[in-house]
C-alpha cells in the first residue's frame, strides 16, 4: 500500500494553487494524508474527490474545514496504526514523554506537519515523522516536500520526496 503524505500546502493562502508535481504524486497513491494546513477548503474537496483522504485540520485552517476533519486521528494501514495530527507540541518537552501515550493507544508512527521542515526521530519505541511543508517556501529555505508511506503486512517504509527547491 502506498501512501502520500502532505502537509502544510498552504493553498490559497501562499500559493494559489498546488505545487507543481504535489498532485501527480498523490494520483500514484493508494490514500493520501492531508496533516492540516490545506488553507483552502477548495483545495481539500479536489483531494477528496480523487482520493481516498485522511486529514486533520491545522491552524491556518478556516471554521469549515475545522468542522470537517478532526485535530487529531489514528488509522491503520495494512496492519501500521498511525496517529495523524497537525502540531507535536511535544518536541517542547521531549518526545519521549510523548512517545509513551501513544504507545498507549497501540500506536507506533506518528505523523505531523506545523513545523515547514522535515523531520524522522524515534523515540521510546515510536517513530515521528513531518513530511515539511509541500507549500511555503519561506519558513522551509525554498524547499518544498511530502512523504511516501510504503506498508506491508504491518512493517513500512518512508521516503521524502523534493516536490521543489534543492535537489528536485
Amino acid at each position: 500500500m502506498r501512501v502520500v503524505v502532505i502537509a502544510d500546502t498552504h493553498v490559497g493562502d501562499r500559493r494559489r494553487e498546488a505545487t507543481p508535481g504535489l498532485m501527480e504524486l498523490a494520483a500514484g497513491a493508494d490514500e493520501v494524508v492531508h496533516l492540516g494546513d490545506f488553507t483552502d477548503e477548495g483545495f481539500a474537496r479536489e483531494l477528496e474527490g480523487r482520493l481516498e483522504l485522511h486529514a486533520v485540520f491545522g491552524n491556518c485552517d478556516p471554521p469549515a474545514l475545522r468542522r470537517r476533519f478532526p485535530a487529531e486521528r489514528v488509522v491503520e494501514f495494512d496492519g501500521v496504526k498511525v496517529a495523524l495530527l497537525h502540531d507535536l507540541r511535544a518536541i517542547r518537552r521531549g518526545l519521549e514523554d510523548e512517545a509513551a501515550g501513544w504507545r498507549e493507544r497501540g500506536v507506533g508512527l506518528v505523523l505531523f506537519g506545523h513545523r515547514h521542515r522535515t523531520m524522522d526521530e524515534e523515540a521510546g519505541g515510536v517513530r515521528f515523522i513531518n513530511p515539511g511543508t509541500a507549500g511555503d517556501e519561506i519558513l522551509s529555505d525554498g524547499v518544498l516536500t511530502a512523504g511516501v508511506l510504503e506498508v506491508s503486512g504491518g512493517s513500512y517504509g518512508w521516503e521524502t520526496v523534493i516536490l521543489e527547491g534543492r535537489g528536485s
